[in-house]
C-alpha cells in the first residue's frame, strides 16, 4: 500500500491531556431499490446501449475495449433506472448485454439483473478504519491533533484507457483483467477526501493509508470516503468538547477561522 502525508503542522506547545479514539465503518451496499438494467442492439455494424450508468463516455470506452468494437461505432443513451449516486451493477449489465447483443445482431436484447446478482457481483463501498489522537491545554483548546486513516480504493469505475473494470470482461473465454486500482489526489480525494478538517490546530498531522489489495470488489459509494472521515472527525471533536467541559457548538466555533464555515454552525444551531 501507500502512506501519505496529506497535512502537516508543527509548533512549540504541549498538550495537558490527550484523548484517542477509533472508528471503522464496514464494507457497504449500495443497496439500490432495483437490480440493474441494461438493453443492447447491435444493428448495421453500430452497437446503441441503453442503460441507467453514471458515465456514458467512460463506459463507452471501456465497452469498445470488451466487444472489440471502435468507440465511434457504440452509442450509449442514458435512461432513467436504479440509481447508486455511486458505482453500481449497471455498467456490468450494460456489458452483459452489449457482449450478448454482438453474439445476435440485429436483435434487441434486454439484460436484468436478479436481486440476488446485485448484491453478489455488485462493486461495495470500501471498508475504512479511521484513528484520531488529540492533545487539549489547559484552557481546553485543541494544541495538537493527529488523524489516520486506513482504506481500500473508492473508485474503479469503468476505465478505457489502462485496463478494464467491466467486471463481464473478466469471464471471457480471453479475460480482460481489471484496471490497476489506483488513488484519487487532493483536493478532490478519495481515501483521504475530507480527512483534512477545516478546524485550526497549531499542531496537526494527517496520513493516509491507501491500500490496494481488495478482498472484495469495491468502487465508489456517495462521497467516497468523505462521510466516514467527516462522522469520525465530528463524533471525535464531541468527544474532545466533552472533555473539555465545553459546549460542542462553542468548542467547534473557537477552533474555527472560516467565515462560511462558522456561519453555517451558527445558522444550525
Amino acid at each position: 500500500g501507500e502512506n501519505n502525508v496529506i497535512a502537516e503542522a508543527h509548533a512549540d506547545v504541549k498538550p495537558a491531556r490527550t484523548l484517542s479514539a477509533r472508528f471503522t465503518r464496514p464494507f457497504q451496499s449500495h443497496g439500490s431499490i432495483g437490480p440493474s438494467c441494461a438493453v443492447a442492439h447491435l444493428d448495421g455494424g453500430k452497437l446503441n446501449v441503453w442503460s441507467h450508468c453514471q458515465g456514458v463516455f467512460p463506459l463507452r470506452g471501456n465497452l469498445a475495449r470488451v466487444v472489440g468494437m471502435r468507440e465511434d461505432d457504440i452509442r450509449i443513451v442514458h435512461t432513467e433506472g436504479s440509481g447508486c449516486y455511486g458505482h453500481n451493477a449497471a455498467d456490468d449489465a450494460a456489458c452483459d448485454a452489449a457482449l450478448l447483443a454482438k453474439a445476435l445482431p440485429g436483435r434487441p436484447v434486454r439484460v436484468q439483473w436478479m436481486r440476488q446478482q446485485e448484491f453478489g457481483w455488485e462493486p461495495f463501498g470500501s471498508a475504512m478504519v479511521m484513528e484520531a489522537k488529540a492533545g487539549l491545554d489547559g484552557s481546553g483548546r485543541i494544541v495538537d491533533w493527529n488523524y489516520e486513516v486506513w482504506s481500500l480504493p473508492h473508485s474503479t469505475r469503468p476505465e478505457p484507457k489502462t485496463g478494464n473494470n467491466l467486471m463481464p470482461g473478466w469471464h471471457l473465454a480471453r479475460p480482460l483483467p481489471p484496471a490497476e486500482p489506483h488513488n484519487i489526489p487532493q483536493p478532490s480525494g478519495d481515501v483521504d477526501r475530507n480527512a483534512v478538517p477545516l478546524y485550526r490546530f497549531a499542531n496537526h498531522k494527517v496520513i493516509e493509508h491507501f491500500i490496494p489489495e481488495m478482498p472484495v470488489r469495491v468502487s465508489a459509494l456517495r462521497t467516497l470516503g468523505g462521510y466516514a472521515n467527516v462522522f469520525a472527525l465530528e463524533s471525535f471533536m464531541d468527544e474532545l468538547a466533552h472533555a473539555a467541559g465545553a459546549d460542542p457548538v462553542e468548542f467547534r466555533l473557537r477552533h474555527l477561522d472560516d467565515p462560511p464555515a462558522k456561519t453555517v454552525i451558527e445558522a444550525t444551531a
